[in-house]
């Protein structure tokens, strides 16, 4: 049986219809929903929760894991606004991955879908992670990653059309998990590792919870497991960092880095979800509930100049879920349901 590892929300659905402006910054915007597209095919979703992040591409395609629907664990592609639906299970790539563990995925080109795996190793032996590249006619292919012994992969990211990008760490001391980003071919030979400047400790993540009294995390790495790398619409990759600051780490098709550094509303915005479309950042913030209702804000940043551009408050106005999950066209992109329950993607803009 296939396993889904590393820590992942799981998350009911966000119903956005009808969100409503609550008193705060004078900058703050209302959100105004101008379509709801109901997705075909649900019969073969099965359950309603869904893993975070839910992926999108530049086109709008919608790459979501949802929980329970499947015995296999896999990815359902939604696309042309959820006029079709596609099913992506491991199990169908090669028996050899039938006991494999699937980490993380990667849109491809033509609604195809890169799987992230590791083996489960025999005692004695290191594990070992591969690229499953499955397209929608049911073919795959598969490549090792020339991963050296110690290094533990989380998230992919395909970054342009000749590499791809993976994240993870090591631990070279109990309790202090070192994170790594790292360029790969398409044959899956390494080719460089990125310096990502400013990037967080465990530290780091524990000063940050002390005023709230929590704890950061159960393992000393669940935070490293908590960032989500993907793809922006130019082609470059993004790994976010799930602290109300980030930081966001823009990476170009040359490898390049760029720091972004998130500022939230306020001190007790826990940060969602962050989509890049055309130079801009959209940021999806849960905020403290009042009275029973769930306030969140999204700020519209700059890439270039880091300066944010949009507030955008509102209130769910029945449910808790998965928030934004895709950011285009200067508009956003939510999963919901109808009063029948029946799945939907909202897209709403600031006005």
């Amino acid at each position: 049986m296939l396993k889904f590892v590393g820590v992942r929300y799981v998350l009911c659905w966000l119903v956005l219809i009808g969100a409503t402006l609550y008193a705060e910054a004078q900058e703050a915007r209302r959100l105004a929903v101008v379509s709801v597209a109901q997705v075909l095919g649900q019969q073969q979703l099965g359950g309603f929760a869904v893993s975070v992040p839910v992926k999108c591409t530049a086109n709008g395609d919608l790459y979501v894991n949802f929980v329970g629907s499947h015995s296999d664990p896999g990815v359902s592609v939604l696309y042309d606004e959820g006029k079709h639906l596609s099913w992506f299970g491991l199990s169908r790539a090669a028996d050899s991955f039938k006991d494999a563990n699937l980490l993380d995925f990667a849109p491809g080109a033509g609604h195809d879908v890169v799987f992230l795996v590791s083996t489960n190793p025999s005692q004695g032996t290191p594990t070992e992670y591969f690229a499953v590249r499955m397209k929608p006619d049911g073919s795959s292919a598969s490549i090792k990653l020339g991963v050296k012994p110690g290094f533990l992969l989380r998230q992919i990211a395909l970054l342009g059309s000749e590499s791809f990008v993976v994240s993870g760490f090591f631990i070279p001391q109990p309790d202090n998990p070192v994170p790594f980003v790292a360029m790969f071919d398409v044959n899956g030979q390494f080719i460089k590792k990125l310096d990502k400047p400013g990037d967080l400790t465990t530290k780091d993540v524990m000063e940050s919870n002390k005023p709230s009294g929590k704890e950061p995390s159960q393992t000393p790495a669940s935070w490293l497991d908590l960032s989500s790398l993907q793809t922006a619409d130019d082609g470059a990759v993004y790994l976010t960092r799930k602290t109300s600051k980030g930081p966001v780490f823009l990476i170009s098709p040359g490898g390049a880095v760029q720091r972004i550094v998130l500022a939230p509303p306020n001190r007790e915005a826990k940060l969602s979800s962050v989509k890049i479309n055309k130079g801009k950042i959209a940021a999806q913030y849960n905020l403290a509930s009042i009275s029973g209702q769930h306030r969140y804000s999204i700020a519209v940043v700059d890439v270039l100049t880091e300066q944010r551009q949009q507030l955008i408050n509102y209130e769910g106005s029945q449910s808790t879920g998965v928030g934004m999950v895709c950011y285009r066209e200067q508009t956003f992109e939510f999963l919901s349901q109808d009063v029948d329950g029946h799945l939907q993607v909202v897209r709403a803009i600031g006005n």
